[in-house]
């Protein structure tokens, strides 16, 4: 009951409407892309998850301007509820090796207009392990738009031939109870290999972010400050917690997994 009501406190629920499909890339145990379309090279399916992951992950290779670009794995939502912050969340992987390195897997909400794919803004990982990466975002109506979420793994216009951006275990979220109008709109992302949490919102100031367990205790607490703010988790034992960020436009709370 105590998980139950820290989870009714941040409101955080499914999203009932508006649902991505296949956010794991597996059907009974075989690679699947079904609810999924792409741009250029065909995905494929490795071996290589997160842990808690299933069997099976998706990897897109980067774009190049002497090829076939923008390279995307993408997939359209329906019964999208304008005005309301949608969250997508999920598993990031960006290898590299002596020779040959990945260009940043990147995740992103968009919109399909007149058959061209507009991207939001993506959020970003260059970690070579698996990496946590969220990224949120607020629909406005436009005439024709269909709204999708995206997965890239970058672009080049050089002598060079990256290597592919994996991507598992995707899930799309809506935020509800959190005031009235439109509330800033946060980003974040563990690092695991420095133990940091990196928290940001688009526009404006964070006056104070907190950090809460399972059964809403607050663990850490931290000061604000204008751009992208670095809050050190190592203290932290390994399991779900949650932010509560502070702006002046109002708070917005995520989850996120500590490893």
């Amino acid at each position: 009951m105590r998980l139950l009501n820290a989870f009714l406190a941040f409101g955080i629920v499914s999203a009932n409407n508006a649902q991505l499909i296949n956010g794991s890339f597996e059907d009974n145990g075989t690679f699947s892309l079904q609810g999924w379309e792409w741009v250029c090279v065909d995905p494929q399916g490795t071996q290589d998850v997160p842990i808690g992951g299933g069997i099976w992950s998706a990897w897109k290779q980067p774009g190049h301007a002497k090829g076939c670009f923008p390279s995307l794995l993408y997939q359209r939502i329906t019964d999208v509820q304008y005005g309301i912050p949608y969250q997508l969340s999920g598993w990031v992987k960006c290898p590299q090796t002596d020779l040959q390195f990945c260009l940043g897997a990147s995740i992103a909400f968009g919109v399909i207009n007149n058959g061209n794919i507009i991207d939001a803004g993506f959020t970003t990982s260059n970690d070579t392990g698996w990496t946590f990466l969220t990224t949120s975002h607020v629909f406005d109506p436009g005439i024709g738009d269909t709204a999708i979420v995206i997965l890239s793994a970058g672009f080049t216009g050089g002598p060079m031939n990256p290597l592919p951006a994996g991507f598992d275990q995707f899930t799309l979220d809506i935020a509800t109870g959190l005031g009235e109008g439109r509330r800033p709109i946060v980003n974040h992302y563990p690092d695991p290999v420095v133990d940091v949490l990196h928290i940001g919102i688009a526009d404006g100031r964070i006056n104070a972010i907190d950090l809460l367990d399972e059964a809403g205790r607050i663990v850490l607490t931290t000061a604000g400050g204008t751009g992208t703010r670095q809050v050190p988790v190592v203290g932290l034992p390994p399991g779900t917690y949650f932010g509560r960020v502070s702006t002046d436009q109002g708070e917005r709370r995520f989850s996120f997994v500590k490893r």
